[in-house]
């Protein structure tokens, strides 16, 4: 499973983790599994994740996660939902999938814009996620440095880092929100984030 960072912590709670995070650390330990799923129970699971009780967006959340890799073509329509639980949970579902998710990375990109900041963070932590597959990602990203919340600032910053020599067109304005951002989270995490790729540069 993909390591995640401070600020994603606000974000998983918000929709249960503590139950879904059980329900992986269960399968880590016998080993990664897939359920097979038809397409019409894929469909209810994924409009599941709107549902205002959030007992059943929970038990969407644990079964979509054991489907696992075919339930990445529902979860990318589900970030078109009008309801803005279902975009913050596939959003985060997809980048639980990591690299296996990049077929999602046009449709995250277009996440970033969107009007829940929830859904930006989580569309951030699901680029940084897949990785390489998501390196086309970087102009998108260097505009959601300059994003009004300080938590999608601090998180773009943190993807930045991640792609290394891929985000070098994002050294100057790393090093701008260093110094200049009027918070410290967010500064701190951009220095770490221009260094890394500066050292990324420095090696052969």
């Amino acid at each position: 499973m993909v390591p995640l960072g401070r600020t994603l912590h606000v974000i998983i709670a918000w929709i249960f983790l503590a139950a879904v995070a059980c329900t992986a650390q269960g399968e880590a330990v016998g080993g990664a599994r897939s359920t097979t799923a038809g397409a019409d129970r894929l469909t209810e699971l994924v409009a599941q994740l709107g549902a205002l009780d959030r007992e059943a967006r929970g038990s969407a959340v644990r079964e979509l996660y054991r489907i696992g890799d075919p339930a990445i073509p529902e979860l990318i329509r589900a970030l078109r939902s009008p309801q803005d639980t279902a975009r913050i949970s596939a959003a985060l579902l997809l980048g639980w999938r990591g690299p296996a998710a990049a077929p999602a990375v046009t449709a995250l990109i277009a996440a970033l814009d969107d009007e829940n900041y929830k859904v930006r963070i989580n569309a951030l932590f699901a680029l940084r996620a897949i990785g390489p597959g998501a390196y086309s990602s970087v102009p998108c990203i260097l505009d959601a440095l300059k994003d009004t919340d300080a938590l999608v600032r601090e998180n773009a910053a943190a993807t930045l880092k991640t792609f290394g020599k891929a985000a070098a067109r994002a050294l100057d304005a790393l090093e701008t929100l260093a110094r200049e951002d009027k918070d410290e989270k967010v500064r701190a995490q951009a220095k770490a984030a221009a260094e890394k790729i500066r050292q990324a540069q420095e090696r052969p």
